[in-house]
């Protein structure tokens, strides 16, 4: 019993951290990807190839 209890919470703390570090790595892909689109936007302005 001890040992099941134990393995449970190891597991599960594993796949929090897990579930916390996707959307750590999703979030930061979406600030890139609108960085992104920033200094697309502001080379347009200055070159206005757009």
């Amino acid at each position: 019993m001890y040992l099941h209890l134990r393995v449970d919470v190891y597991f599960g703390t594993r796949t929090k951290y897990r579930s916390f570090q996707t959307s750590v790595m999703i979030s930061s892909i979406r600030f890139n990807m609108s960085v992104n689109f920033v200094l697309i936007g502001i080379f347009c302005i200055l070159n206005q190839h757009c």
